[in-house]
């Protein structure tokens, strides 16, 4: 949430990065709380909140990468796709 902040005051011009730079995370937060978190409105079985959440830090890696940090990018790319991984597999066994 917080690269998608950063990259959304950042990459803009003036009136256009106060907006990007709340709506971005609030998005970002928005389908967390609908799809990832706890207690989700939406349920979906275990490919589905796995295809969320590389939708979403799919987007962070893009934005990294935007920002110019390609190595933080991979680095976030790597990391996320193993957590999820890792996730998924604890999911499906319980």
């Amino acid at each position: 949430m917080v690269i998608v902040a950063i990259w959304g005051f950042t990459s803009w011009p003036f009136p256009w990065n106060i907006g990007i730079g709340i709506a971005a995370p609030a998005l970002v937060v928005l389908i967390w709380a609908l799809f990832q978190s706890p207690r989700a409105v939406v349920n979906f079985d275990v490919f589905g909140r796995a295809l969320i959440e590389i939708i979403v830090m799919f987007g962070a890696s893009l934005a990294l990468w935007h920002l110019g940090s390609w190595i933080g990018a991979v680095i976030l790319a790597v990391i996320s796709t193993v957590s999820g991984l890792v996730h998924g597999l604890r999911s499906m066994n319980r």
